[in-house]
């Protein structure tokens, strides 16, 4: 859990100040491109993004069971941050 935190505080970081922005140009093609964290508390992941003022929808249960929350990152990077709704 010790490098999810500080990737979620780089994540927050980078968001908040705008310490990069996603150049319309380079991020156009990033709408195909997704990377999935398998994090056992979706809750607090979203806690943390909203406390640091990141835009964020709360986590939803897909058809497949899984809790997910969805966000983009300043590069046009989809991000998706998952467990088994059930545990």
């Amino acid at each position: 859990m010790r490098v999810e935190k500080r990737w979620l505080s780089r994540l927050s970081r980078n968001r908040v100040t705008g310490l990069r922005t996603g150049d319309p140009r380079r991020t156009a093609t990033h709408g195909d491109t997704g990377l999935f964290f398998g994090t056992p508390d979706v809750d607090a992941v979203y806690t943390h993004l909203r406390a640091k003022g990141i835009d964020v929808k709360e986590p939803k249960i897909a058809p497949c069971g899984m809790k997910q929350l969805f966000l983009l990152n300043p590069d046009g990077f989809g991000l998706c941050f998952q467990w088994k709704a059930n545990d």
